[in-house]
């Protein structure tokens, strides 16, 4: 397994540094498509588009973060809840040496979200085999792929998607504490891996995209789509024309708990969301009338 990470790790440095690919959307197997509408998931209204070649995801009123590698930033357009905004700033960690850290927070112009999502804190731990929800903008499921009567892959689709798409799939492990790696197992247990209920991989532009994890109730952004092993397929067993034989592709998000602390800055909440759980809801006004005995004004005299 070591080996395996090593060659892995090895494989993403050289794809990166010669031509990084930009990611993309959501590709789902067909057993997953009729129930996708049950899925639990955070709110669509969270997850924009960025300039219409990626993804970002809404921490905050007025913020969005999203990979760098689709290029953009101010003056570019991000589409989120039904409106378009502007990007007005833009922030990058320090250390940045134009692929890594592949991060970036944006500002959006006269923006007021009011949905957004809680960021992973930096004492939070990822355990191996954490179930996620990822989402993104951009191609989905195209064509079977068959060789003889084996279908091996999909194509992906030849658009991309004006909506959002959701799948679910399990952090294998964290490479390096850089990456968060997850793989398309098929459909059938009797050849396959176990696959997720509704188990997807990314495909084009679904980039800056969010993996979220569910802890105590609340869902927590824990990384941003960035690469993939396959390029125009979603590819779960080997090309091989008698026979199946397990083979899925790898997948991996940017992890952010390294850089929670240093998002944890630029992050503003909105003046009504108490309890900061990225929402304004009636849990507020719960908490409004639970401290409003407590700091009553001052009676006037006289």
């Amino acid at each position: 397994m070591i080996c395996d990470r090593f060659f892995l790790l090895l494989f993403i440095t050289i794809v990166n540094s010669c031509c990084p690919v930009s990611l993309y959307a959501i590709v789902r197997h067909p057993c997953s498509d009729a129930s996708i509408a049950f899925m639990d998931h955070p709110s669509d209204k969270i997850i924009g588009k960025w300039n219409g070649n990626a993804s970002c995801v809404a921490i905050g009123p007025d913020m969005v973060i999203t990979t760098c590698h689709q290029k953009g930033g101010v003056g570019s357009r991000v589409y989120i809840d039904g409106r378009q905004y502007i990007v007005s700033e833009c922030y990058i960690p320090p250390g940045y040496n134009g692929t890594e850290p592949d991060v970036r927070i944006a500002r959006l112009a006269n923006a007021d979200l009011q949905s957004y999502v809680q960021v992973i804190d930096s004492s939070m731990e990822i355990a191996d085999g954490s179930p996620v929800c990822i989402a993104g903008f951009g191609r989905t499921r195209g064509q079977e792929q068959y060789c003889g009567n084996n279908i091996y892959a999909y194509k992906w689709s030849g658009t991309g998607s004006e909506t959002v798409n959701w799948c679910s799939n399990v952090i294998e492990y964290t490479l390096c504490e850089m990456y968060l790696i997850a793989y398309f197992d098929g459909p059938d247990p009797e050849v396959d891996c176990l696959a997720t209920e509704y188990e997807g991989i990314v495909a084009e532009y679904d980039s800056g995209g969010g993996w979220f994890l569910k802890c105590q109730g609340v869902w927590y952004l824990v990384g941003l789509t960035y690469n993939t092993e396959t390029n125009y397929y979603a590819k779960f067993r080997v090309a091989a024309p008698d026979y199946a034989i397990a083979d899925p592709d790898w997948f991996a998000a940017y992890s952010l708990r390294c850089y929670a602390d240093w998002i944890a800055d630029y992050i503003t909440f909105h003046s009504a969301d108490i309890d900061l759980n990225g929402q304004v809801d009636i849990a507020d006004f719960s908490m409004i009338s639970l401290m409003w005995h407590k700091n009553s004004p001052p009676h006037r005299l006289g």
